[in-house]
This record gives structure tokens, sequence and C-alpha cells, in this order.
């Protein structure tokens, strides 16, 4: 996708349009390791999404998923069944994602 946004930020600076500021998509670095793994560059002022969901004040499903189970609930169980088929559903049916998003 940095490639493609690089493309595009080429692609505006060769056309003008009038009365216009100048277009750009923002882009980060970066470093690939391997087809399905690499390291994107920090960006100064953003939260990692693993903290806005959970942990930061409750997270946003602690805000939003009202009645579901906390996450280290969920990590508990998880860790207590010996069933992880079972472990997995039991923990679908109490921590919903369905809000996310509305």
């Amino acid at each position: 996708m940095e490639q493609f946004f690089g493309s595009v930020n080429t692609f505006y600076r060769t056309i003008r349009i009038h009365g216009k500021k100048r277009l750009g998509v923002c882009t980060n670095k970066v470093v690939p390791f391997t087809l399905s793994a690499s390291v994107l560059e920090w960006v100064d002022g953003t939260l990692p999404l693993g903290e806005y969901l959970i942990r930061r004040n409750g997270g946003a499903h602690g805000r939003y998923g009202l009645g579901d189970w906390s996450f280290l609930r969920c990590r508990e169980h998880m860790t207590n069944e010996k069933d992880k088929c079972k472990a997995f559903h039991g923990v679908s049916e109490n921590f919903r994602l369905d809000w996310f998003g509305k």
C-alpha cells in the first residue's frame, strides 16, 4: 500500500488543480522482513490498536462492550480450559465485537 500511496503522490505532483491546495497522501516508512511481516515507522501522537481497544481506561471495549467479559477474563478462560475449541466458543459468546464500528 505504501508503494501505491507513493505512486498516487507522484501523480498528484504532475497535475494542477486550480485554486486547490496541493494534494497528497501521508505515507510512512515500511521495512519488510518477509512477505507477511514488516515494521512500520513510529508515528507521533498515535496509540496502538490493542491499547485503544482493551487497555487504556477500560479501552473501547470497556466503553462500548458493556456486559461483555474483560480481556483478562477471556485470557484466563482460554488458559484454564483444556478444550480450546470449547473455550473459544465461550469467549466468543461473552466478548462480542459487533459493537465495533457503530
